[in-house]
């Protein structure tokens, strides 16, 4: 069975958003089985016949099915209203990063046809959306190779779409596949722990105005995503209209320590389009052997917590060994602000909650380095 997420080891903030995508999608499953309930209701009701029993039955029946459709109908209403937390994209740098991750899972030799160098701009929460990318994934059969791909296409009339131009991402077993059904919660490719994540990613998909698609022929799975596009300017994976400010341009050197190799390339190419010389350590033991490799030549380092070899609170000290006056921020979707604050009293200099966008790591790097 596969494991997609434990809520202990991710922060409650990360829980609450996750919650609230599974609650759009446990909405949409319903009210897809509700609509179903109805039409068999038509159909019992002629198969009755005049049983009087058996028509009051299917009268409490209705009833019920109507006392249902009346709360979701509420919990749908709140569901629109809550916050967004979506920022533009560049779709083409996170598939790119989204097909390194998943090469070292994966044994057959997939193909990726992502031009790195497009700018495919959309609308979506990132941490998110690279779930979404990571569950398809995990569809996909692991002794048939697939080909990524992503296109342009024009929607019109198509149920639960908005008119309008789509991303078309698709990952291909073969090339002659072209038709795609929608997926439904309840399919036959999904085992139990694939429908839990089933409903975070209809959620999900739900606010990005997006949907999945799948074609299976031969015991070969095809997945087709379909994400809605804009045309915005863009800097990196992550967008925002004040990046291009100069007041958010540095030539500093920072050190990136994480081990989410699916956010690097992203990160590092947002903060090198900002001016910044960067440089990487996957864990905390190469994070403190890079630092002492370059003494008085890093300006500060982001910090994750969670990392193998040695942990970031552990680097986090080690790091002040070497150097008492080094700049640290600290990062992580793990632990809320007020978990950190041992090591703000240590000498971190911030804290700063993934995930987050790029305008507010910009903004904190600027107000840490003028200091």
């Amino acid at each position: 069975m596969q494991e997609y997420h434990d809520l202990n080891e991710i922060s409650l903030q990360e829980r609450l958003e996750r919650c609230d995508a599974e609650l759009k999608g446990l909405s949409l499953v319903m009210n897809k089985l509700l609509k179903n309930i109805a039409v068999y209701s038509d159909f019992l009701e002629d198969e009755l016949d005049g049983s009087v029993s058996g028509e009051r039955y299917l009268d409490k029946l209705r009833h019920d099915v109507g006392q249902i459709k009346t709360v979701f109908s509420t919990i749908s209403q709140d569901l629109e209203s809550t916050v967004n937390d979506q920022e533009k994209v560049n779709l083409s740098s996170l598939l790119n990063a989204f097909y390194k991750r998943s090469r070292k899972l994966r044994e057959v030799e997939d193909q990726n046809l992502v031009d790195d160098q497009e700018e495919l701009i959309i609308q979506a929460n990132m941490s998110h959306l690279s779930s979404v990318f990571m569950f398809m994934n995990s569809l996909l059969s692991k002794e048939t190779p697939y080909a990524l791909s992503v296109d342009k296409v024009n929607i019109s009339q198509q149920e639960g779409l908005n008119d309008g131009v789509y991303y078309s991402i698709q990952m291909r077993s073969s090339d002659d596949i072209n038709d795609y059904v929608p997926v439904n919660y309840d399919a036959e490719i999904f085992t139990q722990s694939d429908q839990q994540e089933m409903l975070f990613v209809l959620g999900a998909l739900k606010r990005f105005s997006g949907a999945l698609f799948c074609n299976e022929t031969a015991d070969q799975l095809s997945l087709q995503l379909l994400l809605p596009s804009m045309d915005y300017h863009a800097v990196g994976g992550q967008l925002d209209n004040d990046l291009t400010s100069v007041a958010l341009q540095g030539t500093e050197t920072i050190l990136v320590v994480d081990d989410e190799d699916m956010i690097w390339d992203v990160l590092i190419e947002n903060l090198q389009n900002l001016g910044y010389i960067v440089l990487l350590a996957e864990n905390g033991l190469d994070a403190v052997e890079i630092y002492r490799e370059n003494p008085g030549q890093i300006d500060l380092v982001i910090l994750d917590m969670v990392m193998p070899e040695m942990n970031g609170r552990e680097a986090f000290h080690e790091l002040k060994k070497l150097d008492d006056e080094v700049k640290v921020l600290i990062s992580s979707g793990f632990m809320a602000e007020n978990e950190a604050g041992d090591l703000i009293k240590a000498g971190a200099a911030a804290f700063l909650r993934k995930p987050y966008r790029m305008i507010e790591l910009a903004r904190k790097l600027r107000e840490l380095l003028k200091n």
